[in-house]
């Protein structure tokens, strides 16, 4: 137990955007961000994927999405890609 408590705590602060292009590449309307706040090619992850990768152009955007980092989750809802990036997380940790 102690064991996930850690796992989660490694994943704050979560940040939660809808995805621009609704779904389309990603699957999901939601993102969720783990470690919102880490660095990713010399910007925060959330000022990162604003304007590259999830939120880049068409091709980059499908690009990103066909291998996507594990400290990104989509969902339906909020709650959903939330939970998403709980389970692949926590899935990553024990392998």
């Amino acid at each position: 137990m102690a064991n996930a408590q850690a796992s989660e705590a490694c994943l704050y602060p979560i940040v939660l955007v809808q995805d621009r292009y609704s779904g389309a590449y990603s699957g999901g309307a939601w993102l969720a961000l783990a470690e919102g706040d880490h660095s990713c090619e010399q910007a925060s992850r959330i000022g990162w994927i604003m304007s590259h990768g999830p939120s880049g152009n068409d091709l980059e955007a499908a690009a990103f999405w066909q291998a996507h980092p594990a400290w990104i989750a989509t969902g339906k809802t909020p709650d959903e890609a939330v939970a998403r990036l709980r389970a692949q997380n926590s899935i990553a940790a024990m392998a």
